[in-house]
């Protein structure tokens, strides 16, 4: 008898713990699921803002650099042909991207470029004590060196010169 009564007493034990662990779950739950779900905006957001500035650095690098090889071009001719090839480079390449600014620089001896990007960040609101403003920004320059083809070459002949000269010096050294 004593056995029927404490397995009474242990099922409705467990009846209202079951009842009253459920409730609790679901209330705790309702409270952490905006916060989970903010933070994961945040971080999608965050690989976004990330995905971009790897994105614009490279582009502005290679703009650069294509600018650069263009040495028996006029100033007017090399901007043209990267502004053209900046908005090749940049159309479709950015992900939530708010804004964008370019300026080209062909000066005497370099190419530069400068990406200025502006991008909203939507969860800003809710995280307002985080983030002081609700958009990110940052700006990218890169500078290449205007080539001149006629030097490098004759530099790498030179240097192809003193390599073969101090080979035959090493070998006439070995046999004394």
């Amino acid at each position: 008898m004593g056995k029927n009564k404490k397995s009474k007493t242990g099922n409705i034990v467990f009846h209202l713990f079951k009842i009253k662990a459920g409730g609790s779950s679901t209330i705790e739950l309702s409270l952490i699921m905006p916060m989970l779900l903010t933070l994961f905006t945040f971080l999608i957001y965050l690989s976004f803002f990330l995905y971009n500035r790897v994105e614009t650095t490279a582009n502005a690098y290679i703009c650069a650099l294509r600018g650069s090889r263009l040495e028996q071009e006029t100033a007017e001719k090399t901007y043209q042909h990267m502004k053209k090839e900046s908005s090749r480079l940049m159309k479709g390449n950015l992900l939530s991207l708010q804004e964008y600014k370019e300026q080209i620089e062909v000066k005497g001896s370099y190419v530069q470029v400068t990406y200025g990007i502006t991008q909203k960040v939507p969860g800003a609101v809710i995280l307002a004590d985080l983030f002081a403003e609700d958009t990110w920004e940052f700006q990218i320059t890169r500078k290449a060196h205007k080539l001149q083809p006629v030097f490098f070459i004759r530099n790498c002949r030179k240097l192809s010169n003193l390599k073969e000269k101090q080979g035959k010096d090493e070998e006439g050294a070995g046999d004394l």
